[in-house]
């Protein structure tokens, strides 16, 4: 540590340019400096946190290849009555202009549907809407054939006549794209356009996904800057120099440009998971400074009283330097455990954690010191008693720790006992809309469409068979009868539509 401290000391300015050019070219990987584009996104996708070469995942995949994209985006307009004039020519508008957009494969919906029928002992199949009528027995008619038909009713069309839903269906690609393209708010502005008098609500895993993503963005435009106030808080209420301010946030800033520049550099996206290291870069980044700057006041004040005639940033430096660095190590190590988890999230978070409290211990060790000692030495060193009442009760604390020793034992016994039956009631969930609060709209959307239709959450069940032609038989249409009806039963379940309802 010795030679750190004697490098850091005689060649501060050769430190700071090169924090200068790492941090630039960071800078360079987040943001494309010809063009302005972010290169740094989210992912909000839930396949990173599937298991690699788990069963359910290739079975997934191999359904996607099958049947196509599974992503379905439901757009509901609520009203008095769905069957009018006025309604249903929104439907057909609204339908038109998003089959229109760059992703869309297809909509069904009122005026795309297929409506299946025996007419004069022919079978008809026809759209609901071929055109849309003005004659209220015509009107009346629609309602009953979608009243009538199994597949339909309370699906594409409430059983009350006063919602109905356009289920938008996608080409193949994938969340981050989805997200990357604006195709949700594009079909969102569409279907405000189109609403008439009627209200529009919208659900679906994209539309879910998508305003995840956003929230995790927003989240962190608010807890960076308050992490960054509250550090900058307690910098100035134990150090009280403009220093012991700024050179913390500005060591930690730098880190965390470092950390997300890697990120941004590996092509790989902020997750559900890893949107947690930017604030663990931070606190644990505000850790080390403060250490490297405690040591420094301390060097500064045996200097005062002429108790050393090193430079203080030499002496604070060497005595401080091996204990951070340990600290870094056995922290870094911590975390590469977690690199041996199966899904690619944790892995992720677990590299990117590494990357980031990687950069806070360089940025500690060699930043911060150097731009210490190139600063003038300042007029009030801060001394321990400072803050008395800080002082006060630390000295309380550890009398009443000593004199109470048993019992502190003791209450750390019961804490643990506490803390392990909280572990068995902890409960693994991957429902997005319970992240939302209850006054947030994609949650009020998800909820006000489960209340009129069969359910806003898709699941879907493949039935494979080891020949052709399997479901033209009698038999296997009754079971497929068979799982219907008892997935009817189900509480959980609003509705189900199969081969047999065709």
């Amino acid at each position: 540590m010795e030679a750190l401290a004697r490098f850091i000391t005689r060649r501060s300015g050769l430190v700071l340019l090169v924090t200068l050019a790492i941090t630039v070219f960071a800078i360079s990987r987040i943001v494309d400096f010809r063009t302005g584009e972010v290169h740094l996104v989210f992912d909000p996708s839930l396949d990173r946190l599937l298991p690699e070469g788990d069963e359910g995942k290739k079975f997934y995949d191999h359904v996607r290849r099958v049947f196509g994209s599974d992503e379905t985006l439901l757009v509901a307009l609520i009203t008095d009555d769905v069957f009018t004039t006025d309604v249903l020519r929104s439907v057909e508008r609204m339908t038109n202009r998003i089959e229109e957009v760059d992703g869309v494969h297809h909509v069904v919906s009122l005026s795309t549907a297929l409506n299946i029928r025996s007419v004069d002992e022919d079978l008809e199949i026809e759209p609901f809407l071929a055109q849309v009528p003005e004659d209220p027995s015509e009107l009346e008619q629609i309602r009953q054939e979608a009243y009538d038909n199994p597949i339909y009713a309370g699906n594409l069309v409430s059983r009350d006549g006063r919602a109905t839903a356009l289920f938008v269906y996608f080409v193949d690609m994938s969340e981050r794209e989805f997200a990357r393209r604006g195709i949700d708010a594009e079909i969102a502005e569409i279907a405000e356009e189109e609403r008439g008098s009627a209200e529009v609500r919208i659900t679906g895993p994209p539309h879910v996904k998508v305003a995840t993503s956003q929230q995790l963005q927003a989240d962190l435009i608010r807890t960076v800057p308050l992490v960054i106030a509250l550090g900058a808080f307690l910098s100035f209420v134990f150090f009280r120099t403009l220093a012991g301010v700024l050179v913390p946030q500005l060591t930690i800033a730098i880190a965390m440009i470092w950390t997300f520049g890697a990120i941004a550099w590996s092509g790989r996206g902020l997750n559900l998971v890893t949107t947690i290291v930017p604030p663990l870069v931070q606190v644990i980044g505000f850790a080390y400074t403060v250490h490297i700057l405690s040591a420094y006041y301390e060097a500064l004040r045996k200097s005062a009283r002429g108790d050393t005639e090193e430079p203080p940033m030499y002496a604070g430096l060497q005595q401080v330097a091996l204990p951070v660095l340990l600290t870094g190590l056995t922290t870094l190590v911590g975390f590469l455990s977690l690199m041996l988890s199966t899904m690619s999230a944790i892995r992720e978070f677990a590299l990117f954690a590494v990357v980031g409290i990687a950069s806070t211990v360089l940025t500690s060790l060699t930043f911060a010191p150097a731009v210490l000692h190139a600063l003038r030495v300042p007029k009030h060193v801060p001394e321990p008693g400072d803050v008395k009442w800080f002082a006060r009760t630390a000295e309380r604390l550890a009398r009443f720790n000593l004199h109470n020793r048993g019992a502190v034992l003791m209450a750390g016994v019961v804490a643990v006992i506490f803390a392990a039956v909280g572990i068995s009631r902890i409960e693994v969930s991957s429902n997005l809309i319970e992240h939302f609060k209850e006054d947030n709209p994609v949650r009020q959307d998800f909820n006000a469409i489960n209340d009129y239709l069969q359910g806003s959450n898709p699941f879907y069940i493949v039935v494979e068979t080891d020949y052709s032609d399997a479901f033209t038989e009698p038999v296997n249409l009754r079971q497929l009868r068979d799982l219907q009806d008892w997935l009817q039963e189900q509480p959980e379940i609003g509705g189900t539509t199969s081969l047999v309802d065709y």
